[in-house]
């Protein structure tokens, strides 16, 4: 290793050694503000307990604490008058289709109703004229009509 090597390794010794006392000194700075800071809190959190406590009056109760376990049950109780009925509930849904009855009695005879539009635009005879007219009298219906 010649003179150059030497020097760099000397160089990278000395730059190593520095970095690490850097890295030191940089860690207490800090640790020093953390502690700086906590006893600001401190004293600033002594500062706000005595200006509530002025704010306070004197014996104001705390903080409520835990729920404790129930007690046992009590003696029953007496019985009461019945109360009223209450209102009746919504309608429930349809039930089941049943099986079928039977067909009832036919119904009276209706009455004649009026002649339909189609009447008005067809020229045939009655049916009546040609069915009770005789042979003859029939052409002689269908070639009028």
């Amino acid at each position: 290793m010649g003179a150059f090597g030497t020097l760099a390794c000397a160089s990278a010794t000395i730059l190593t050694i520095g970095s690490l006392a850097t890295m030191c000194l940089i860690v207490s700075d800090i640790n020093g503000l953390y502690h700086d800071v906590m006893e600001e809190s401190k004293t600033t959190r002594t500062v706000a307990d005595d200006a509530w406590a002025e704010l306070l009056p004197a014996g104001h109760p705390g903080n409520s604490g835990r729920r404790g376990p129930p007690g046992p049950a009590g003696p029953n109780g007496k019985n009461g008058k019945q109360g009223a009925d209450g209102i009746p509930g919504a309608g429930g849904a349809p039930g089941q289709h049943g099986i079928p009855g039977l067909d009832g009695e036919p119904g009276a005879p209706g009455e004649d109703a009026v002649p339909g539009t189609d009447a008005a635009y067809c020229p045939c005879p009655t049916r009546s004229v040609a069915v009770e007219a005789t042979p003859a009298q029939t052409e002689q219906i269908y070639k009028t009509h």
